[in-house]
């Protein structure tokens, strides 16, 4: 009995070293896996917190915008997806949450072209394509407003159209006189 309990005492010692070890030289992949835990678990805000501490790496910082996500918060999401895709281009999955949150804000344009992008990347991503199709679809059924060019910017290119005209009527002009003169100078073969 004593020595089965000096046994379980050496293993509880070893497993708590090795616990120590694995916190001291692999800190961020323990902290990683707390907080994908917290996420599967619906503690968006407490997974986010720790995502945010480990925001210098592109995967923890596309965490932190899932959890944004979920949370409703969407211009944070994006901003962390920004840091994301800065620190990794080539990752179609953040393109993907990306036009996610443009559907969500229902900037249908803008998702349409995450969507692509993450298709070009990955183009075995059944969820990017169908998401891309309902975004086309509802791009179709609710097209974004045209953008009424500014009346200033009509005022100038008019005024210049008008500048134009005018310039070019005077040059006509100023041809026509010179046709007349030549026309009435008389000519004559003597040099004085």
């Amino acid at each position: 009995m004593m020595h089965t309990r000096r046994i379980l005492w050496f293993v509880l010692l070893l497993l708590l070293l090795a616990l120590t070890v694995e916190l001291l030289f692999r800190r961020n992949a323990v902290l990683s896996s707390w907080a994908e835990t917290l996420f599967k678990h619906e503690r968006y805000e407490e997974a986010a917190k720790i995502y945010q501490r480990n925001g210098e790496h592109a995967d923890a910082a596309a965490n932190l915008a899932k959890s944004r996500y979920k949370q409703g918060k969407y211009e944070e999401a994006e901003g962390a997806l920004e840091n994301a895709i800065s620190k990794n281009p080539n990752e179609a999955e953040y393109y993907y949450d990306r036009g996610n949150i443009d559907f969500k804000n229902e900037e249908y344009k803008s998702a349409v072209e995450n969507y692509e992008k993450a298709i070009v990347l990955d183009n075995t991503d059944e969820d990017a394509k169908a998401n891309l199709e309902l975004t086309l679809k509802k791009l179709q059924d609710n097209p974004p407003p045209q953008e009424p060019e500014p009346k200033e910017e009509k005022q100038q290119n008019n005024e210049e159209e008008v500048r134009n005209i005018l310039e070019a009527l005077d040059n006509m002009e100023v041809q026509e006189r010179k046709n007349k003169q030549q026309d009435t100078m008389p000519k004559t073969d003597n040099w004085w």
